[in-house]
């Protein structure tokens, strides 16, 4: 992956994107999409042991005896907000811990899932589409659309109906909506509500969130 021309700040948040080179998709089946889901978790996480593919043919007693059972033996470079992973593409919100955190995080993930998307579909070359592209959120109001945004994108990119959002298996909005534990810390978003049925409600609110596109234009990317 090419060198970015600037650096993120710790602390911050900013929404990720990229999708598939020549807008091709980056997922074919479910396994795909989970694999993606395995990376975006594992490479959270500093000076792990070994990458994720070595990491995943291990037996369960020697993955204890290297993270023990929540990986709290290691420090994560980023943090997940939200996510959507969407046939040609991906969206996310994270923040860094440490310097170069979101930098070495989506080079680690893309590049790992790269690997195996290439060996497992017989290709070659870029699946992604250069540089991810990324957004410094400058306000809470921004970081609460763009949470919704990122949660609504099954819905905006044609993939299921409305009604069905929180069928959706990849996004983090099962986890907003039923509290299970999962990859992301929900209660930056979370806390500005006052339970999980409001920020539903705020996500599920189809006039509502239309009226944020416009001020949401500059942080879609798209």
């Amino acid at each position: 992956m090419p060198k970015r021309k600037h650096s993120f700040c710790t602390g911050y948040y900013y929404h990720i994107y990229n999708r598939g080179n020549n807008k091709q998709a980056i997922f074919y089946e479910q396994a795909d999409y989970y694999r993606f889901y395995q990376t975006l978790f594992y490479y959270r996480f500093r000076n792990l042991p070994t990458k994720l593919s070595d990491f995943i043919r291990l037996n369960s007693k020697i993955k204890n005896a290297l993270v023990g059972s929540n990986f709290h033996c290691y420090d994560q470079k980023t943090s997940l907000i939200c996510y959507a992973l969407m046939p040609n593409h991906f969206h996310l919100l994270v923040t860094q811990h440490f310097q170069n955190g979101i930098s070495d995080y989506l080079r680690e993930a893309t590049d790992s899932y790269t690997r195996f998307f290439n060996t497992k579909h017989r290709r070659d070359g870029s699946l992604f589409q250069g540089r991810f592209k990324s957004v410094l959120l400058e306000s809470d109001e921004q970081l609460l659309h763009l949470s919704r945004y990122i949660h609504l994108n099954p819905v905006t990119s044609g993939v299921l109906a409305y009604e069905k959002l929180e069928e959706y298996p990849w996004t983090s909005m099962q986890e907003y909506s039923n509290l299970t534990v999962g990859i992301c810390k929900k209660d930056l978003i979370l806390s500005r509500f006052s339970g999980v049925a409001e920020y539903k409600n705020f996500v599920l609110s189809r006039a509502a969130y239309q009226k944020t596109l416009v001020s949401l234009k500059k942080l879609t990317l798209e």
